[in-house]
């Protein structure tokens, strides 16, 4: 429990620190129970929530459930840490489907929300970026299409 402590938090590895800054690194929620954590000695990074004077036994097992919890009702409100970027993509996508010239923006914003999960393990909403860019792809080559055939310009000679 002594020593100095280094944590993960997304890509950057933090540290170090003394176990009462790590305690109260935890208590306000600056790092949770799947966070990594290190210290000298150790074999290997471990999850914040093994440690018992970090959090109570069973933690890990609470905030996994946490994280899925939702089930139906996350497909349509967003539940949990979630990526904003990913719940415009989502949205953007599917109005683009009513709406083409929002549509683009559900490419953009889905490729930003998937590069935001990657950077951020926590948040959620992969499904939502990809529905973001399917979505608008499927409405920008529709829309090309239908320019190719003439459907929204007319070419009449007179």
């Amino acid at each position: 429990m002594q020593g100095q402590w280094f944590y993960g938090v997304a890509t950057n590895r933090l540290g170090p620190v003394a176990v009462p800054e790590l305690q109260r690194l935890a208590q306000m929620g600056q790092i949770n129970p799947m966070t990594m954590v290190w210290s000298e000695g150790m074999p290997q990074w471990i999850p914040a929530g093994t440690l018992p004077f970090l959090y109570p036994p069973g933690a890990m097992q609470a905030m996994a459930a946490m994280q899925n919890d939702g089930g139906a009702l996350n497909l349509l409100v967003p539940v949990g840490p979630q990526s904003g970027m990913s719940i415009a993509a989502g949205y953007c996508g599917l109005f683009g489907l009513l709406f083409w010239i929002i549509a683009p923006l559900g490419i953009v914003f889905g490729i930003l929300g998937l590069r935001d999960i990657k950077a951020h393990p926590e948040k959620r909403g992969k499904g939502r970026a990809i529905t973001g860019i399917v979505c608008g792809a499927i409405v920008i080559a529709l829309f090309a299409a239908l320019m190719g055939v003439g459907v929204f310009g007319s070419h009449h000679r007179y």
